[in-house]
This record gives structure tokens, sequence and C-alpha cells, in this order.
């Protein structure tokens, strides 16, 4: 797998906060093609995720997997599930994203050696993008009935969502234990599954490329303190906000007319609600107090390190340069 840099990094967080359309969490979930280029597909639709849903109740779930051998093929699933309904919330929005989605299912489709003898996740994401480029989907009639099961509408709300995948994969899990005792007598696996070990990995299959998954899988305690944080922050008044960044950050370099004018140029569309607070570098008097703003402290401090190593570096350069 090739490294991701920390451009796609930050690439792949922009585009999930921007479907989102929030900040000031760390996505438990990004995804990546096969050179390790940020996903513009997909992380849309995990940040689209997170803007219709009640997202720790998608969280419970996916949790759910994690102790299975079969988690990422469960994991896979729901993600096809949750796609197929948030694409239609999304598509009027956005109508590049039926392009997008088509352009993905063709790669994905593209990218598979063979049509039959394939892990089961592959065939029935095979299935699931066939029917998104109105094709045939090749199915026997018990995998295309789980599909159908599998595929949410977008009317469905986050509670209805869960119960289905709760109910549903409950039953799969079943399933899959009698075939797995089935597997030990026969020593063949039934219905086209083959076994696989499953990754724990921080990096894991998925799609044409590899979803990224840090420590805070899946609401770890990261995740957890910063919705806090955000939860908290939202709540104060536009000048509390003001005078709590200023105190964790210095004071504003501009003016309030000047910055008034400058957030009434720039905060537009998605980012209408936000504000904007420039310094001049100065910290403020008060302690850090919550994980959002230790994290930005950390990301700051490894910036201005990078900034001074390549100011170094280059010094020759800016002094001829000047």
């Amino acid at each position: 797998m090739t490294e991701v840099s920390d451009l796609q990094k930050r690439r792949a967080e922009n585009i999930i906060w921007n479907a989102a359309k929030r900040h000031g969490f760390t996505p438990d979930f990004k995804a990546y093609d096969a050179d390790a280029r940020a996903d513009l597909y997909w992380n849309t639709i995990i940040g689209a995720v997170r803007r219709h849903y009640d997202y720790p109740k998608i969280e419970a779930v996916f949790r759910a997997f994690l102790s299975e051998e079969d988690a990422d093929v469960y994991e896979g699933l729901l993600w096809l599930g949750l796609e197929n309904a948030v694409f239609e919330k999304e598509r009027g929005e956005r109508p590049v994203l039926e392009l997008l989605r088509r352009e993905y299912a063709a790669r994905y489709l593209a990218q598979l050696v063979t049509d039959t003898d394939l892990p089961f996740y592959d065939t029935m994401a095979a299935a699931h993008y066939r029917r998104a480029l109105g094709e045939e989907n090749r199915l026997d009639p018990y995998s295309e009935k789980l599909l159908d099961e599998l595929e949410f509408s977008p009317e469905m709300s986050t509670d209805e969502i869960t119960a289905r995948a709760k109910e549903l994969f409950e039953r799969w899990f079943q399933i899959r234990l009698k075939e797995k005792e089935a597997e030990k007598k026969k020593r063949r696996i039934p219905f086209g599954i083959r076994k696989g070990k499953t990754a724990k990995g921080r990096y894991r299959k998925f799609g044409i490329g590899f979803a990224d998954h840090p420590s805070n899988l899946y609401g770890g305690a990261r995740v957890g303190l910063q919705d806090a944080d955000e939860r908290r922050l939202s709540s104060l008044s536009g000048q509390e906000l003001r005078s709590f960044m200023e105190a964790k950050y210095g004071k504003s370099a501009f003016s309030k007319r000047e910055t008034a004018e400058l957030e009434r140029s720039v905060c537009t569309g998605n980012h209408s609600s936000c504000h904007i607070l420039i310094t001049r570098g100065e910290k403020g008097s008060a302690k850090i107090q919550i994980g959002f703003e230790a994290l930005q402290r950390e990301r700051e401090a490894k910036q201005i390190a990078a900034n001074r190593r390549f100011y170094t570096d280059h010094i020759a350069e800016r002094r001829t340069a000047i």
C-alpha cells in the first residue's frame, strides 16, 4: 500500500467536513484510492452520513462488528447500505454526485479480475454498483434478497436504519456461523464465500482502494471529546465565542468593522454560520481546557516547526530573493 501523504489526509478530512457541513471532529473513517489519493466520492458519502443521521447511533452498529471474524465484510456492507440512502438524499443538492457514483461504480467493476468465485463482499458490492449503472446484478435469489434489505432507502430515519442493520446482521451472523461449521466438515466454502484473514490494522481494503481507521476507531476517546467540545462551543453566543477564542489564541489583528467586512466576503455558503479570528500569533492568557483545542495546538506546533525547518533549509534562497 502506498503511504498516504499529509496533503491527501487533509484533503480527505476537508471533503468529509464539507459534506457533513460541520468541522471540529476527527473522521473515524476516510477513503483513499489505490494510489493513496483521497477518494472524492466516498469521502463525500462518509461526510453526508454524519450530516443526515445521528452518527453515534450508526457508530454503535459499527462497533458491534469489531469482535467478529468477518468484521471487515459487515463493515463494508453497512457502508454500501448507507451509501444507497445518502446518495439519494444528496443528489438533488449535489448534481455531480451522480456522475461521481457512476465513475466509481465503473472503476470498481473494472478492477475485478473475474465475476466468479469472488469473496462475498466483492460479490455484493459488484451487484450494488451494477444496479447503480442500471446493469443486471447477476446475483442468486438469496443474495439478491439480502442486497434488497441492505440498500437502505433515503426515507429511513437513523433509528429505522440501525434497527434494520441490527436485525439483518444478527440474522446473517447466524447464517455465517452455520456456514463455518459446514466449512470445517466439508473443507470448502459454500455460497461462493472465501474465508480470508480479517484486517485489524489502521489501513484496510475498501472498495477500489483502502480505508484509514485511526486509533480512535468508531467513537474513540478523541472523537467523543471533540463532539462534546463542539457542542460546548456551539452553545455560546457570537460574542462569548469570540471572547473565548481571543482568550485562547490572542486578540484579533483587525477591528470589529474590518472583521465584519471580511466575514461578509468569505463566510458564505456552507460557511455562512462561521466567524473569523486572525491574530498576530500572540498566545492568550487562558489555559488549554478541551480536547479540540489541544489537538489544534498540537497541529499548530507541528506546522510551526515544519515552517521553520523549511525556512532554515532554504535560507540562502530566501535572502537572495529578498
